[in-house]
C-alpha cells in the first residue's frame, strides 16, 4: 500500500510538533499518533522517516532520561529503568543508559 503525500505530511507534523517540547521514544510516537487516528502503516514511515533524520533515537532519547531524572528527580536506577520500560525502550538500550549509575551514585541521590 502506497502511503498518500497529504497523509504522510500531516503525521510528520503531529510528531514533530511533540518532539518540540522534549525528545520522545519511538513507541511514545507511534501511540501519539495511534490516538489521533493515523493508521499504523503511516506512523511506523513517520516514525523510521523521524529516525533516518536523527529527529527520533531511542538509545539518545534514554540516556537524556537518565541524566534528567539523576538531575532533577534524583531517581534510583531501578526507577529510571521502570520509567524507559514504560517509555517502550528496549531492555539493551536500558541496560547501555543505566550502566553509569553506580550505587555510590544511588547513595547518593538517597
Amino acid at each position: 500500500m502506497e502511503i498518500e503525500l497529504e497523509t504522510f505530511t500531516f503525521a510528520r507534523n503531529i510528531a514533530l510538533k511533540a518532539l518540540g517540547p522534549r525528545a520522545k521514544s519511538r513507541s511514545e510516537i507511534l501511540n501519539l499518533l495511534k490516538a489521533k487516528n493515523v493508521e499504523s502503516e503511516v506512523a511506523t514511515s513517520v516514525c523510521d522517516d523521524l529516525e533516518l533524520h536523527g529527529y527520533l533515537n531511542d538509545l539518545d532519547f534514554a540516556y537524556q532520561w537518565v541524566e534528567s531524572r539523576i538531575r532533577q528527580k534524583k531517581s534510583s536506577k531501578s526507577v529510571i529503568a521502570v520509567e524507559l520500560r514504560q517509555k517502550g525502550i528496549s531492555p539493551e538500550f536500558i541496560k547501555e543508559a543505566t550502566a553509569n549509575i553506580s550505587g555510590e551514585t544511588e547513595f547518593e541521590l538517597a
